[in-house]
């Protein structure tokens, strides 16, 4: 086998690995994008990406809002140290959209299914928002900004907003704008 079929057999077995790692967990898999699934590699315990970003670099991801010469790539998993400071991150960059996640995750009491929930709720609002973002925001301009990070910003600047604005849940609050509500 050689070429895009080898390549894209190697990258549905990496989101199989990461479906299953995650389900495990407690966690559904973030949204994958058909074009960055053939590139998805596991890059250490429980984490994926497509690199070139390291997976929890907000500046990073950041300064692809303003670079639309910056390729579309996506990392997600478990990262952190210590008894309390673990977090799951998700990061997206596509055409359209510049997506950044990290929640609390692990650690001594928030390993059950009632801590799970605000990560499995965002992952699916985020989903939503792919395809939303997808549709309603042109490719090759500035890109969508969505921030939700428990470290620091929880913040939305969509193409045409002067800044970014804070938001007690960016990811619905995104949603509704791009959906005209």
């Amino acid at each position: 086998m050689s070429g895009t079929a080898e390549t894209a057999e190697i990258g549905m077995a990496v989101v199989e690995d990461a479906f299953l790692t995650l389900r495990e967990a407690g966690l559904r898999l973030p949204p994958i994008p058909r074009e960055l699934a053939e590139r998805l590699t596991r890059t250490a315990e429980a984490v994926y990406g497509t690199g070139p970003l390291t997976l929890g670099d907000l500046a990073g991801v950041l300064a692809a809002v303003e670079d639309p010469a910056v390729p579309a790539q996506l990392g997600f998993g478990h990262v952190g140290h210590g008894i309390a400071s673990w977090q799951f991150c998700f990061q997206l960059v596509t055409g359209s959209l510049v997506l950044f996640l990290r929640l609390p995750y692990g650690g001594v009491g928030s390993s059950d299914a009632a801590s799970l929930a605000p990560i499995n709720r965002s992952l699916t609002l985020a989903e939503e928002l792919v395809v939303v973002a997808g549709a309603a925001v042109p490719s090759g301009g500035r890109r969508a900004l969505v921030v939700l990070d428990t470290l620091g910003d929880a913040v939305i600047r969509l193409p045409g907003d002067a800044a970014a604005v804070e938001s007690d849940d960016p990811l619905a609050e995104a949603l509704a704008r791009l959906r005209g509500g």
